[in-house]
């Protein structure tokens, strides 16, 4: 398990590069729903807005980005794990029925390695080991 520095009560900031150099690699997981009517930003943020703090210190999970299709028939969520092993203790049976009752259709969940990754932040082309 990670750990990141704490300043008042808060995780610092941290690039996937400083995770990378440890000699981490991260898995990337996209979770991807058809809804059965298009939504509008509006209310794709509403529902995300709602999920949000489930995953806020969640083990294992790095970052999370939620999105909505351009034509709103998609929705979902871009996670960077520690590892597959934390995905996994994440997409649960239960965590599985909970969101396709909220998204109205079963999770499609792709899984893909991230051995090199560009962070214009930082300045930085970041490897894995």
């Amino acid at each position: 398990m990670l750990h990141f520095p704490m300043q008042h009560g808060h995780a610092q900031p941290y690039s996937f590069f400083l995770l990378l150099q440890k000699g981490h690699s991260m898995l990337v997981s996209i979770v991807t729903f058809s809804l059965t009517q298009p939504w509008s930003v509006a209310q794709a943020q509403a529902v995300f807005e709602s999920t949000a703090p489930k995953y806020l210190h969640r083990p294992g999970l790095l970052r999370k980005h939620y999105y909505i299709a351009e034509d709103g028939r998609r929705a979902g969520g871009i996670y960077f794990w520690q590892s597959r092993a934390d995905a996994d203790a994440c997409y649960t049976d239960e965590w599985r029925a909970t969101v396709t009752e909220k998204y109205g259709a079963a999770p499609e969940i792709f899984f893909a390695h991230t051995p090199v990754t560009v962070d214009n932040i930082q300045g930085a082309i970041e490897q894995a080991e």
